[in-house]
């Protein structure tokens, strides 16, 4: 993972990594931030209030969130034009 990771922010662009479950979204945040340091990292999932949930996707449209730790919700109609790799991580 940490090898796909930092392949494709040399290339500048964004990493998607869907994690369903809520409760240790901020747990893989944190070991992320330690390993990817200087590189905009955030969560995302569904029950997030809406404002803040928007917020966090205009920080990505914005590239300043080059990883997005996200649910599912983030397979649902969004489009990441900079986003070419998507770790789905069990």
């Amino acid at each position: 993972m940490r090898r796909a990771i930092r392949f494709e922010l040399d290339r500048r662009g964004l990493v998607l990594i869907i994690h369903n479950h809520i409760a240790s979204l901020d747990n893989l945040k944190e070991f992320l931030t330690k390993e990817f340091s200087g590189y905009g990292i955030d969560t995302i999932h569904g029950r997030m209030p809406y404002q803040e949930s928007q917020e966090k996707w205009q920080r990505v449209k914005d590239g300043e969130t080059r990883i997005l730790i996200s649910t599912t919700v983030s397979e649902v109609g969004i489009d990441l034009p900079t986003c070419n790799t998507i770790i789905i991580n069990r």
